[in-house]
């Protein structure tokens, strides 16, 4: 039995809070974890502290690429309800251990439970929605990072205070256990880029046709890579997308803000502001602190997070790059709110309570815009990889990073009691943290100006603009094209030529030739236009069939190749020149010329050696 996609979205939203608040409970109790054994903790240092959260993230992100990889060529469903009884078994473990290094192993087995949640399930998501509808979908997805997160402080504290830290782990496994089988017995697995739409431009209308704006669904992409060559292929190819570069960049520098602030905020603010005691419990100011910020993270977080994704959306309409440009402001704007905060909190607390609510408002508007990024530079059948991929950089330059380096820190400083005081030093290594807030924004900002051509590239199953090259053929002379470049008539003329970085399409005098994409030789074409692959590519065809080629404007004469095709994208993909996409992203005529006709998909035949036919318009391969 399937669930509507609205309750699909629900269920995953619970389980993402109860993974965040598994995650960050840890932080909830952390003071009590600090405590001297005979006071029920474990006596740990800063350090020692910071590499709990160290720990879980390592392995986090070391098998993030993996679950993705099995993502992306296994049923996704069950991926994540294996994950989930292992993270949730996992938590329920480290509650009965003795011992540091028992609670540290343990919270690393998490770590790779959770994984596969956080790298899988919002591709579900995006196979849900179309890309109109996604950014606001992921929101609603996106808020349980900081309601799961608050409730970890919570719950940590709250249970701690009444029953011992112990009982902070015992809770969220059964909810997990639960909203797993939920999962599995309710929620059917979307099929693969099955919401996908290229939004059609604004255009001039072609003879007999009109313009306007549209979508119309994109073709499932038919070549799919298996095994773990496959895998390195769909590496490749994920990484030749700028956008998803400077983006995971991005979200690299803004993990690393929120796991040092998450480990460390409540553990700075009780220093500041409570008295140093060593009981068994957490005392009433430390709990009253965990309380509150908490509950401000749910609050900013829930709103910051959906009033993002509609900022993204509204500022969509006008700017197709509006999810980067959202999230570089969020970032910029957190900058000197984090510094007040941490600079207020010893001299006027209300004053840095303010300024935690700003910086976390602030930092909360990034989150659903940065996985519509992700989730839109990539092709639909290499989402998971990409997750899995972007995880691993993130985390492994974020918040893997961030706990240890400002517990090791916040240690030197405080230098065994001859430095600062542990409150001064631990504010003194949290001012690491301003720094990465203003560079995130940067590099979103550089985001931004690849964003859109990777999105339509994406939609050619990652594979790039064409570069076309190739004689006319025979036939009357050369004539202007519709960019106001000169091209080659028929009969003997000069080659003529469409420029892009990626692909390469070499047609010979008598129309031979061969396709290329960087260099790689992708296929060969005989002397009837046929087109034999050796590697997967793409290609456009004219309306009658043959592969598009150079070929003369309209003074040209009857050998002119060059067809007049429907533009359904306006994109400026670099070099100043205006690309109109067709329904597969593959690029159709140059200049943004009123055309006539589409391109269409076209499936492989024997393993994807061979393209079978010729549709009018076109083939994706």
């Amino acid at each position: 039995m399937g669930l509507s996609r609205g309750y699909v979205v629900a269920i995953l939203t619970l389980l993402s809070i109860v993974n965040y608040a598994d995650r960050w409970s840890v932080a909830g109790v952390l003071n009590e974890l600090q405590r001297p054994p005979s006071s029920g903790g474990f006596g740990l240092s800063d350090l020692q502290g910071g590499l709990l959260t160290s720990a879980f993230v390592l392995s986090y992100m070391m098998f993030s690429p993996v679950c993705g990889f099995l993502g992306d060529r296994h049923s996704r469903r069950e991926i994540i309800f294996v994950g989930i009884a292992v993270w949730s078994g996992a938590t329920l473990s480290s509650s009965f251990a003795t011992e540091y290094w028992q609670f540290l192993a343990f919270r690393a087995v998490v770590g790779i439970g959770e994984a596969s949640y956080a790298t899988i399930a919002p591709t579900l998501v995006a196979d849900l929605y179309s890309l109109e509808e996604r950014t606001l979908a992921l929101g609603y997805y996106t808020s349980s990072i900081p309601i799961g997160s608050a409730l970890g402080y919570i719950v940590g504290g709250v249970t701690s205070r009444v029953a011992g830290w112990r009982w902070a782990f015992r809770i969220t496994p059964v909810a997990g256990f639960l909203l797993a089988g939920a999962l599995y017995l309710f929620v059917a697995e979307p099929p693969r880029g099955t919401s996908d739409v290229v939004p059609q431009a604004r255009v001039s209308p072609s003879p007999g046709g009109s313009g306007g704006t549209s979508s119309a669904p994109a073709p499932p992409i038919p070549v799919k890579a298996h095994g773990v060559w496959g895998f390195w292929t769909d590496v490749k190819l994920i990484l030749r997308s700028r956008a998803f570069v400077w983006s995971t960049l991005g979200n690299s520098t803004m993990a690393f803000v929120s796991g040092a602030l998450a480990q460390w905020a409540p553990a700075y603010l009780q220093r500041v502001n409570c008295a140093d005691v060593t009981g068994s419990a957490l005392t009433d100011c430390e709990s009253q602190i965990n309380f509150i910020f908490g509950g401000m993270a749910v609050v900013t977080g829930t709103v910051g997070t959906l009033l993002g994704a509609a900022l993204s959306k509204w500022y969509g309409r006008r700017n197709v790059n509006a999810d980067a440009i959202v999230s570089g402001l969020g970032l910029i704007a957190s900058t000197p709110a984090v510094f007040l905060a941490l600079h207020t909190a010893p001299l006027h607390a209300n004053m840095a309570w303010a300024c935690i609510f700003v910086a976390e408002l602030t930092v909360s508007l990034t989150w659903a815009p940065t996985n519509a990024i992700l989730l839109s530079v990539v092709a639909p059948h290499q989402r998971s990889t990409a997750s899995g991929l972007s995880m691993l950089a993130t985390h492994a330059m974020g918040d893997s990073v961030s706990p240890i380096a400002v517990g090791y820190v916040a240690d030197k400083l405080h230098d065994g009691g001859r430095g600062l005081s542990r409150a001064m030093a631990l504010q003194h290594a949290l001012y690491l943290v301003v720094f990465w807030c203003f560079a995130g924004g940067l590099f979103f900002f550089i985001t931004a100006n690849h964003l859109q051509g990777d999105r339509l590239t994406a939609l050619a199953g990652g594979y790039g603009p064409l570069d076309v090259e190739g004689d006319s053929g025979g036939g009357g002379g050369g004539g202007d094209g519709d960019d106001g470049r000169r091209r080659a008539g028929g009969g003997g003329g000069s080659p003529g030529r469409e420029r892009s970085p990626r692909a390469l399409l070499e047609m010979g005098p008598r129309g031979g030739g061969s396709l290329r994409n960087d260099g790689r030789l992708l296929g060969e074409l005989d002397d009837e236009q046929s087109l034999s692959l050796t590697a997967p590519g793409a290609i456009g065809r004219t309306p009658d069939g043959r592969p598009r080629g150079g070929g003369g404007g309209p003074g040209g004469g009857g050998g002119a190749e060059y067809g007049r095709y429907e533009p359904v994208e306006l994109a400026d993909v670099g070099g100043g020149r205006s690309w109109a996409y067709d329904r597969t992203g593959i690029p159709a005529s140059p200049g943004g010329a009123s055309c006539s006709g589409r391109l269409t998909p076209l499936s492989p035949r024997g393993g994807g050696s061979r393209g079978v036919g010729a549709a009018p318009g076109g083939v994706l391969l």
